[in-house]
């Protein structure tokens, strides 16, 4: 199995695509899509003028955005970090990363997986800290060869990163049901 030597460094859109792609692959992007469907709809019966604010705060959850434009702010607070050029060695022993500040050596056993993005490689610990390379940085070879090593390794996973969204949106929906039945049954206003 070929290693590879990738020299990057980072733009607030690798930062932003990568950290919106990493959260849509939690269970929680699926919560925000269904709470915002239940929410929205809810407040829009009632005649609440803020109505849209639980939608646009739901669909940015849920779609990464929100936490992107996080990331990519906090990236952007820290000039040394977001201008240093990163390296990453990766074989089939495991994957080497370094950055002028710091430096990190894990063995494929210490990732629980690796996912695939059109933006990114997303390598997940299963700690909540991911990191992740740049599709941008690696050469079409680099690319396979670093997916054929997580392969190897038992770590790569495939899956739309849209899974999980998609799946609280059928279930705001289906939540839905129980709350416009209740509003439909409820007495309307009286207006003395």
């Amino acid at each position: 199995m070929p290693a590879i030597d990738i020299r990057y460094r980072l733009t607030a859109r690798d930062v932003f695509a990568a950290t919106a792609a990493a959260n849509r692959y939690t269970r929680l992007a699926a919560v925000f899509a269904a709470v915002a469907v239940v929410i929205t709809a809810t407040d829009f019966l009632i005649g609440d003028p803020l109505w849209p604010m639980p939608l646009l705060i739901g669909a940015g959850f849920a779609s990464g955005a929100g936490p992107g434009l996080l990331g990519a702010w906090a990236w952007r607070r820290g000039p040394d970090v977001a201008k240093a050029e990163m390296r990453l060695e990766a074989d089939s022993a495991g994957v080497r990363m370094a950055l002028p500040m710091s430096s990190s050596v894990s063995d494929w056993s210490m990732f629980r997986r690796i996912r695939i993005t059109p933006e990114a490689f997303i390598l997940d610990f299963g700690t909540g800290s991911d990191t992740f390379v740049p599709q941008r940085a690696l050469t079409r070879d680099q690319a396979a060869a670093l997916r054929d090593l997580a392969e190897a390794a038992g770590v790569l996973q495939a899956g739309s990163s849209w899974r999980l969204p998609a799946i609280g949106l059928a279930a705001g929906l289906v939540m839905l049901f129980p709350v416009l039945t209740l509003y439909a049954c409820s007495p309307a206003p009286s207006h003395v």
